[in-house]
């Protein structure tokens, strides 16, 4: 069966590829097969670039009273999660402009009570409910279209620990050639923690809020350049959208837009960056269900078609592994927060450097992350960031 199920699905992948690009399908599934080599060794991959530490004045998490920047929900079903991110926005709207709900034709009956009774109560936010079930994209764009503003679009299915949006908002303002950010998470392709491009659980049991506060204290570092962002949680600046445009509603139902807006950004001379101070918690699947694996499929081959260099920037940004270093960075501070000491009790996280100085794991004996470097000096390097020593 799993014979059978594998080889029907590479069939569907080649299809797919034919039917949407055409004479460009070989070069198409090339480029896929790459991109399944790169996921399946970026565990391996060592680490060669230690990132740069943040200069004094960009240090501070300090927000303002307000941001001048807007939030977008799209909704559709997901009522728990709506609600739980709706509990969050109690707390961070008074920080924003505005918080626009895009409300799309829910099939759960409790949705439309909630959305009006969180309007209701918050003077900043808008409801917008579409007269007909439009899906995700056009959901989106109708919320981007309200607003004038650098915006956050946030998906229902992730937990925002306090202060994580303000600090998305000061990295998108940190240069005006940044067009998206996105936080670290629990999911998020090329922005996963501990693994970048594999579905995490949160590690040694710590909640989303303790993972943030370790991202915040570990290092503080620059942002970090990276191809495209994740829409879960993505702060957009006004200036690229108004530059490059909205979601391209070509890919249909979602998987692949977010991608696309960032490579159309970068193809337009900005760049699109990790917040390496902030962890946003992103439950895997939630928005598709089971045809999420179907959808993510197209959506890749879609954007393989039209962005021929996506493969190569994706090869780029692992072979240099900034993110990875911030992952052992952000571990390392869980270590020692869990107790990872001499005298700790046996069973808590510890730290250990294998002989050649090239290899260190972080955890306990049912939980352990393997890292690699490319040599002793980048070792050292992040290695003293660190405070660890050999």
């Amino acid at each position: 069966m799993a014979a059978f199920q594998a080889i029907s699905t590479a069939i569907g992948i080649v299809k797919t590829a034919l039917r949407i690009g055409g004479a460009a399908a070989p070069r198409i599934l090339a480029d896929y097969a790459r991109l399944i080599y790169l996921n399946r060794t970026s565990r391996q991959r060592p680490i060669r670039t230690v990132p740069r530490l943040a200069s004094g004045a960009t240090r501070a998490d300090v927000r303002p009273a307000v941001w001048d920047a807007d939030i977008v929900v799209p909704v559709y079903n997901d009522f728990e999660g709506v609600d739980g991110l709706l509990r969050t926005l109690h707390q961070e709207a008074a920080h924003f402009a505005q918080v626009v709900l895009v409300h799309d034709c829910s099939a759960d009956t409790r949705l439309s009570p909630l959305l009006q009774s969180f309007v209701a109560a918050v003077p900043n936010a808008t409801l917008i409910e579409n007269a007909r079930n439009v899906g995700f994209l056009e959901t989106c764009n109708r919320g981007l279209a309200a607003s004038e503003r650098d915006v956050i679009i946030l998906n229902t299915d992730i937990e925002v620990p306090p202060g994580a949006l303000g600090r998305l908002i000061r990295t998108l303002r940190s240069n005006p050639d940044i067009a998206s950010v996105t936080p670290f998470s629990s999911n998020a392709y090329g922005a996963g923690f501990p693994d970048l491009n594999y579905e995490n659980k949160r590690p040694f049991g710590m909640t989303t809020v303790q993972i943030d506060a370790a991202f915040q204290a570990a290092g503080p570092f620059e942002p970090i350049d990276i191809p495209r962002g994740v829409g879960f949680c993505m702060a957009m600046s006004r200036c690229a959208i108004d530059r490059v445009g909205p979601f391209d509603l070509e890919f249909g139902a979602g998987y692949g837009e977010e991608a696309d807006f960032c490579l159309r950004a970068r193809h337009a001379g900005f760049r699109n960056v990790l917040a390496p101070n902030t962890y946003v918690y992103h439950k895997a699947g939630q928005s598709f269900g089971a045809s999420s694996q179907r959808r993510a499929r197209e959506g890749l081959i879609r954007l393989l078609a039209r962005h021929p260099d996506y493969a190569g920037l994706v090869r780029g940004y692992l072979d240099r592994n900034e993110a990875r270093a911030v992952c052992f960075a952000v571990l390392a501070r869980l270590v020692s927060t869990a107790g990872g000491d001499a005298v700790s009790p046996p069973g808590s996280p510890q730290f250990l450097l294998q002989p050649n100085g090239e290899e260190a794991q972080l955890g306990s004996d049912g939980e352990v992350y393997p890292f690699a470097f490319a040599d002793s000096d980048v070792a050292d390097q992040l290695l003293e960031l660190c405070g660890l020593r050999r």
